[in-house]
């Protein structure tokens, strides 16, 4: 459970964030803190047991970012979870009157960790807060040397939201993995991190 329960928070106050969390297979262990499009850990917090609430500080953040935490166990099995999003305020909203400016993205889920060599599959919403439709080509990007790896043409009409599957064929790798990936339409961009199972792990 997330408090507060609402996905969005103002991107010019201040919060509170906590997260209840558990694990069913060993003791819990950490909770990592990212914000996404600024790539930054924001904080680490201890947790124990086979549940715990971990909890945050936050002053704020950028527009369409995305506050994501990592709940890792004692084995260092990693469970990621995005339940807040920074939005803009009511005033920057009014100030923009382009449909560019009307296009939210939000990475819904991924099917990672996945072994080397299998299919990475991004699960993406395509919001349009707008009052008319548009279209977008929206694009996969992974690693940390950007390469774009899939792209769709989306259409979305006024007040909807389209969700689409986004493909990556990963690389066999001999060591676990960890990377970006991130979606993006015109000037959105949802991101998280992603794990791959190396061949011998």
């Amino acid at each position: 459970m997330a408090r507060p329960a609402t996905s969005e928070l103002a991107a010019d106050e201040s919060a509170t964030l906590e997260l209840e969390v558990s694990s069913g297979a060993a003791e819990l262990d950490r909770v990592v803190w990212w914000l996404t499009q600024s790539d930054v850990i924001l904080d680490v917090s201890d947790v124990a047991g086979d549940s715990d609430t971990a909890s945050i500080e936050i002053d704020g953040g950028c527009h369409t970012c995305q506050i994501e935490a990592w709940v890792i166990d004692d084995n260092n099995a990693y469970t990621a979870v995005n339940p807040w999003v920074f939005e803009a305020s009511d005033a920057a909203d009014n100030d923009d009157d382009t449909n560019e400016g009307n296009v939210a993205v939000r990475i819904q889920e991924t099917n990672s960790p996945v072994t080397g060599g299998e299919t990475l599959e991004v699960t993406a919403a395509i919001e349009n807060t707008g009052s008319s439709e548009v279209t977008r080509e929206v694009t996969l990007v992974v690693g940390n040397d950007p390469e774009t790896v899939d792209s769709r043409m989306v259409t979305v009409p006024a007040g909807e939201t389209v969700q689409l599957d986004l493909l990556f064929e990963t690389y066999p790798v001999a060591r676990d993995d960890e990377f970006p990936v991130r979606v993006e339409a015109g000037e959105s961009t949802g991101e998280r991190g992603v794990y791959v199972h190396g061949t011998e792990s």
